[in-house]
C-alpha cells in the first residue's frame, strides 16, 4: 500500500472529529472501566468455587436480582450522560453539574423504597423461580448483604454519568479501577475469615463488595467537591430543579423502565435455566462469566459514544455524530470478533478455569452442557455489538421510548419462550440457549433497521 493511500485510510478512519482515534480517547477509559467491574464479578464467582457447585451460581442469582431492584433508577441516572453532553456541546457548562445534583437526589429519595420493595420480594421470587434448595438459601443469604448497597450503586452510577459526559472519562476509569483493586482482597479475606464480623463464605463475598462500593461512593464525593468548586456546591446542586428532573424524568425513564423489564426477563431466564439442576445452573454460571468479560467491554465503548456522539448532538452536528456511531462499529466489531473466536477455540479450557472438585463423570457432564454454551455466546458477540452500537445513537438522540419497545418485546418474548420450553415442554438445555441466542439476533435486527429510518437525526434534547 502507497503511502498516500495509507494517509487516506487513516484520515477517513482514524482521524478527526468522529474518528475512530476520538472515540477511543473517550472509550478507552469506560472500556477498561467495565473490564475491571467484569474482572471483580468474574473473581468473586472464582472466589467461591471451591465452596461447592452452588455457590458461585447462586451469588449470581442474588446479586443479579439485587441489580434488578436498583435497574430503574440506574438506567434513569444513567441518561445523565447524554443529557449533560449535549448541554456541553450546546454550550451551557453549568447545566451539567445541576444535572448531577438532580440525579444525586433522585438516588438518596428512592433508595428507601428499592430496599424495602427488595427484602419484601427477594424470597418470592427465588421461590417463583423453582431454585433448588441449597441454591435458594445460599442466594438468599448473599442478597441480604448485598442490597445495603442500593444508595452506594446508585450514587455511584450517576457520579460516573456525569463524568462520562463531560468527557472526562478517565475519572471514571480510576475510580473503577480502584474499586476492583479493594474488592478482591476484601471479597477474599471475608469469604475466609472468621472472627472479624459475623460474615463468611457466601455473605462474606457479598460484605466484601458492599465496602468496595461505599468506598467508591465516597471518593467520588470528595473527589467531585474538590473539582467542581466545593461541597457547598455540589449540596446546592441538591435543591430541587424541575426543569432538570422533568428532562430526567422524560428520556431517562423509558431507558429505566427498558433496563429494568429487560433485565428482569433476562435474570428470570437464567433463574429457569438453574430449575434444569445444579450442573445445568453452574454451566449456565460459567458461561455467563465468561460472557460479561465481553460485554461490559462493549457496554464501554456504547457508554463512550453516547459521550461522544451526545455532544455533537447538542451543537447540531449530525454528520459528525453519524461518523461517530460508524467508528463506533468499527471498534465494537474488532472486539466481538476477537471473543467469538476465543470462545470457539478455547472453550472447554474456559470452563475447566471453574470447575469445582468433581469425580471425572461428573466433570465430563458439566463439561457436554457448559461448552456448547460457551460456543453460543461466540455465535451472539457479534449481534450483541450491532445492538450497542445502534442503541448509542439512537439514545443519545432521545429515541428512548423506540429503544424501550424494542428491548421489551424481545426480551419478554425470550422468558415466554423460555418458560414454555423449560416448564411446558421440557425441551432440553441446548434447545432453550437457541431460543436466548435466536432473540439476540432478531433483537439486533431491529435496532438496525430502526436506526436506518434517520428519525433519530431530528430530535432535540436542549
Amino acid at each position: 500500500m502507497s503511502q498516500g493511500k495509507r494517509i487516506s485510510l487513516l484520515q477517513k478512519h482514524w482521524h478527526g472529529e468522529g474518528g475512530i482515534q476520538e472515540l477511543l480517547k473517550i472509550s478507552i477509559p469506560i472500556i477498561i472501566s467495565q473490564a475491571s467491574t467484569s474482572l471483580m464479578l468474574f473473581t468473586d464467582r472464582f472466589l467461591l468455587t471451591p465452596l461447592g457447585r452452588e455457590f458461585p451460581s447462586a451469588s449470581m442469582i442474588g446479586g443479579f436480582y439485587s441489580t434488578i431492584c436498583t435497574l430503574f433508577f440506574m438506567g434513569l441516572l444513567n441518561y445523565i450522560t447524554p443529557l449533560t453532553a449535549q448541554y456541553l456541546g450546546a454550550g451551557q457548562r453549568e447545566s451539567c453539574v445541576r444535572v448531577l445534583g438532580q440525579g444525586l437526589l433522585i438516588a438518596l429519595v428512592t433508595t428507601p423504597f428499592v430496599m424495602v420493595l427488595g427484602y419484601w420480594s427477594a424470597p418470592h421470587y427465588f421461590a417463583w423461580t423453582g431454585l433448588p434448595k441449597e441454591e435458594y438459601v445460599l442466594a438468599t443469604e448473599y442478597f441480604h448483604v448485598i442490597m445495603w448497597g442500593a444508595l452506594p450503586v446508585l450514587g455511584v452510577t450517576a457520579f460516573s454519568s456525569y463524568f462520562t459526559g463531560i468527557g472526562q472519562t478517565k475519572v471514571v476509569m480510576l475510580f473503577n479501577v480502584a474499586g476492583m483493586l479493594i474488592n478482591i482482597p476484601l471479597t477474599y479475606f471475608f469469604i475466609h475469615q472468621d472472627h472479624f464480623v459475623h460474615v463468611r463464605g457466601i455473605a462474606g463475598a457479598a460484605f466484601g463488595t458492599l465496602l468496595s462500593e461505599i468506598l467508591m461512593f465516597l471518593g467520588f464525593i470528595i473527589f467531585t467537591s474538590l473539582t467542581e468548586g466545593g461541597f457547598g456546591k455540589l449540596l446546592s446542586g441538591l435543591r430541587l430543579n424541575l426543569a432538570v428532573i422533568f428532562k430526567l424524568l422524560r428520556y431517562g425513564s423509558p431507558t429505566g423502565l427498558e433496563f429494568f423489564l429487560a433485565f428482569f426477563a433476562f435474570n428470570t431466564f437464567i433463574a429457569l435455566f438453574h430449575s434444569y439442576g445444579v450442573d445445568e445452573g453452574l454451566a449456565m454460571t460459567i458461561a455467563l462469566n465468561w460472557d460479561i468479560l465481553t460485554f461490559l467491554p462493549l457496554w464501554g465503548i456504547n457508554i463512550g459514544m453516547m459521550s461522544v456522539i451526545g455532544r455533537y448532538l447538542g451543537a447540531r452536528q449530525i454528520d459528525l455524530a453519524l461518523r461517530t456511531t460508524f467508528s463506533g462499529a468499527k471498534i465494537a466489531y474488532t472486539f466481538a470478533t476477537v471473543y467469538a473466536v476465543g470462545f470457539l477455540v478455547f472453550s472447554e479450557s474456559m470452563v475447566a478455569c471453574f470447575m469445582p472438585p468433581l469425580m471425572d463423570i461428573e466433570k465430563a457432564h458439566l463439561l457436554a452442557i457448559a461448552v456448547p454454551l460457551l460456543k453460543g455466546i461466540a455465535f451472539y458477540v457479534l449481534a450483541n455489538a450491532t445492538t450497542l452500537v445502534f442503541t448509542a445513537t439512537l439514545r443519545a438522540a432521545g429515541d428512548t421510548r423506540w429503544c424501550m419497545f424494542i428491548t421489551i418485546a424481545c426480551d419478554w418474548t425470550l422468558l415466554l419462550l423460555a418458560y414454555l420450553s423449560v416448564r411446558v415442554f421440557h425441551f432440553s438445555p441446548l434447545t432453550t440457549w437457541g431460543i436466548f441466542v435466536g432473540i439476540i439476533f432478531i433483537t439486533s435486527v431491529l435496532f438496525t433497521l430502526r436506526f436506518l429510518t434517520g428519525r433519530w437525526k431530528h430530535l432535540r434534547i436542549v
